[in-house]
């Protein structure tokens, strides 16, 4: 099916859907449209109350409003589920924004999944969604839009409440921002764990910016993985993580980019609040800044700890 119409209100304003309070599934569909709400405005749904769970489908929508504004759904409270899908149209909003879903109030997958969206906001900006309560899974997905925010700004994720995976995984996206702007995530707040994936985006921030997350407030993982990011800032800039507050572990891993800063910067870590170790894990990252500068890690405030490092 689809929706190329050009659709208008205040809230929960969709493509297809305004609000859907049962399940809701799109199979090989395609929003290109004209979406303009204010609150809870999306290419496909503006509100799912219930599942929404969207397969093989394509958003090349043109969507506008100012909280929770997605390419596919504004704001989903049940589990919203992405299989094979793409975003490749223009999502603008204030807060919540993002090229998938705008607000995820439940939990938010998407596997074998593409956002070449423009997305752009204020605050909790990101290429699939812009803010996650719940928990949000990425398998072999892609992100490789242009997202501009101000703050909590990511390739995948703005702000990540929740816990937040990706396996797999690669962000060649373009993510600019002012505080906490990450590849993958602008700020995560629970367990961040990222395998097997890659960042060789451009993350442009003044503090807390990273080649994977901007700031992150709870436990972050990183095993197998590869930071080829363009990654520049002022204040704590990494090439993995802007700054850390939890325990910091990089297990097989390798940062390779360019960081540049002024204060506490790293190859991997720009400044590491709590404990930060890195096993079997090399950093040939190009790091340049003023105050504390580092190969890994600009500042480490707790235990730091390498094994096998190189």
């Amino acid at each position: 099916s689809i929706s190329s119409a050009s659709v208008s209100g205040t809230t929960a304003v969709g493509g297809f859907a305004g609000l859907t309070s049962g399940m809701a599934s799109f199979t090989s569909s395609l929003a290109d449209g004209s979406i303009d709400g204010l609150t809870n405005t999306g290419g496909y749904v503006g509100e799912a109350d219930g599942d929404l769970t969207i397969t093989d489908s394509t958003s090349s929508a043109t969507v506008s409003g100012t909280t929770a504004v997605g390419g596919f759904a504004g704001l989903t409270s049940g589990t919203a589920s992405f299989t094979s899908s793409l975003a490749d149209g223009t999502v603008d909003g204030q807060n919540n924004v993002g090229g998938y879903v705008g607000q995820a109030a439940g939990d938010l997958s998407a596997s074998d999944s593409t956002s070449s969206a423009m997305v752009s906001g204020d605050t909790a900006v990101g290429g699939f969604a812009g803010l996650t309560s719940g928990t949000a899974s990425f398998t072999n997905a892609l992100a490789d839009g242009i997202v501009d925010g101000i703050a909590n700004v990511g390739g995948y994720v703005g702000q990540a409440a929740g816990d937040l995976s990706a396996f797999n995984s690669i962000s060649s996206a373009s993510v600019s921002g002012t505080t906490a702007v990450g590849g993958f995530a602008g700020l995560t707040s629970g367990m961040a764990s990222f395998t097997s994936s890659l960042a060789d985006g451009s993350i442009d921030g003044l503090t807390n910016t990273g080649g994977y997350v901007g700031e992150a407030d709870g436990d972050l993982t990183i095993t197998d993985s590869t930071s080829s990011a363009t990654v520049s800032g002022t204040t704590a800039v990494g090439g993995f993580a802007g700054l850390t507050s939890g325990t910091a572990s990089f297990t097989s891993s390798l940062a390779d980019g360019t960081v540049d800063g002024q204060n506490n910067v790293g190859g991997y870590v720009g400044q590491a609040a709590g404990d930060l170790s890195a096993s079997d894990s090399t950093s040939s990252a190009m790091v340049s800044g003023d105050t504390a500068v580092g190969g890994f890690a600009g500042l480490t405030s707790g235990t730091a700890s390498f094994t096998n490092a190189l």
